[in-house]
C-alpha cells in the first residue's frame, strides 16, 4: 500500500508511546513519537494518489524494503521514460531554499538531496544487476505543501540526474520523452517486483490492508482532534486581538455611565 512502511511506524509509535487521553470519543491525539512518522505517511499518501494517474503502461512499487536493514524507497517508478526514485518530504507551510548540494527547509539544514541521491544510485545497482541491463535511475524528491521553493543554483545530484519538485509538478516531471522499449521496461519491471532483488534478507509480506484500514481509523481520529485545536487556537488569536480594543472601549463605556448616572 502506498505510506505502507510509514503507516506501520505510525501505529507501532502510537501503539508504544506515551499519549494523553483524548477530551472526547472519536478523538486521537498523537503521541511525540508517532507526530513526525503520521505527517510523512500524510505526505506518502498524497504522493500515491497522484501516481494513481499515470496510465496503465506505468508500473509503480510502493514502500520498497531496501538494503539490509529497515529502510526503504518511498517509490520506485516505471515506465518508458525511465525508472524513478521518489523520495516524499511533507513540510506544510514551509519555505524551501536549493542551493547545488544544499537543501533548507523552514531555515534548518535537511539531507534531502544526499539521501535521495545514494538511494537511486543504489536502486540502479540492484536493478542492473537483478535485469542484465544497464538501468539509469533518476532522483525526485517529491515536496508536499511546501510554501514556496527559491533555487539559488540547480540543485547537484552529481553523478545521479536529480529533479526536485512539488506534488503538482510530479507527473509532469515523469511524463517526459521515452528513453526505454516496451521490453526493456518489462525487463526491468520483472527484476524490480522480486523482493530478492532489494533486500538481502526479504521479510514476509505484512497484511498492508489492514494497516491501511487501521491507519484510517486513527486518521479520522486525529483529524476531529487537530480540528478541535484548530478552532481553540482561532478564537484564542482573536481574543488577544480583540481585547486592546474591547477593554479600552468598555472602560470609557463604564466610566461614561458613572459619570451620566450621577
Amino acid at each position: 500500500m502506498p505510506a505502507q512502511g510509514l503507516m506501520a511506524m505510525v501505529l507501532s509509535s502510537q501503539a508504544s508511546g506515551d499519549v494523553t487521553p483524548s477530551p472526547r470519543p472519536g478523538m486521537i491525539r498523537l503521541s511525540e513519537e508517532a507526530r513526525p512518522w503520521y505527517t510523512g505517511a500524510i505526505g506518502e499518501r498524497v504522493v500515491g494518489r497522484v501516481l494513481t494517474e499515470l496510465g496503465p503502461d506505468w508500473t509503480v512499487l510502493h514502500s520498497i524494503p531496501v538494503g539490509s536493514g529497515t529502510s526503504d524507497i518511498d517509490y520506485v517508478v516505471i515506465g518508458q521514460a525511465g525508472v524513478f526514485t521518489i523520495n516524499t518530504k511533507h513540510h506544510p507551510g514551509k519555505p524551501v531554499w536549493i542551493g547545488g548540494k544544499g537543501m533548507r527547509v523552514g531555515g534548518h539544514k535537511v539531507p534531502y538531496i544526499r539521501n535521495a541521491t545514494h538511494e537511486a544510485a543504489r536502486a540502479a545497482v540492484l536493478l542492473s544487476a537483478a535485469s542484465g541491463m544497464t538501468v539509469p535511475v533518476t532522483s525526485v524528491i517529491t515536496l508536499v505543501g511546501v510554501r514556496n521553493i527559491v533555487t539559488k543554483r540547480l540543485p547537484d545530484g552529481g553523478s545521479v540526474d536529480l529533479r526536485i519538485v512539488t506534488e503538482r509538478q510530479l507527473l509532469r516531471t515523469l511524463q517526459t520523452r521515452p528513453v526505454f522499449s516496451a521490453e526493456q521496461v518489462q525487463r526491468i519491471v520483472d527484476a524490480a517486483v522480486l523482493p530478492g532483488t532489494w533486500h538481502k534478507k526479504p521479510q514476509p509480506a505484512e497484511d498492508g490492508i489492514a494497516i491501511n484500514l487501521a491507519f484510517e481509523t486513527l486518521h479520522d481520529g486525529v483529524s476531529v482532534m487537530d480540528a478541535r485545536i484548530r478552532r481553540r487556537a482561532y478564537w484564542a488569536g482573536l481574543c488577544r486581538r480583540l481585547v486592546p480594543v474591547v477593554v479600552p472601549f468598555g472602560a470609557a463605556a463604564v466610566l461614561y455611565w458613572w459619570m451620566t448616572g450621577r
